[in-house]
C-alpha cells in the first residue's frame, strides 16, 4: 500500500487584493504549479492569501521563494489558516 502525506501551506501576501489583474494571478499560479510536490493551488485574492497543497514540505519552502522572487511579501499563516481558503 502506498500512502502519501498533504499539507496545506497558507501564506497571506501583501498587497494581494480583489484589484490584482487576472494576469498577475494565473502567472502566479501557472509558476506554483509547475513546481514539483505542488498538487494544487488556490489564490484568494480579495482576502490576500495563497493556499499551495503539497506533498513534501520542501515544496512549501520552495513557494515561499517563489512568491519573494516575483515580488510578493508573504507570511505563512499556515497554522491559522486551515480550512479557510
Amino acid at each position: 500500500m502506498i500512502t502519501v502525506d498533504y499539507s496545506l501551506v497558507a501564506f497571506r501576501v501583501s498587497g494581494l487584493s480583489a484589484g490584482t489583474c487576472g494576469h498577475c494571478l494565473a502567472g502566479l499560479r501557472e509558476e506554483l504549479m509547475s513546481m514539483v510536490g505542488v498538487l494544487a493551488v488556490d489564490i484568494a485574492a480579495d482576502q490576500g492569501k495563497v493556499c499551495v497543497i503539497v506533498d513534501d514540505l520542501t515544496a512549501a519552502e520552495c513557494a515561499a521563494d517563489v512568491l519573494a522572487e516575483a515580488g510578493w511579501d508573504t507570511e505563512d499563516v499556515s497554522g491559522v489558516a486551515r480550512n479557510h481558503c
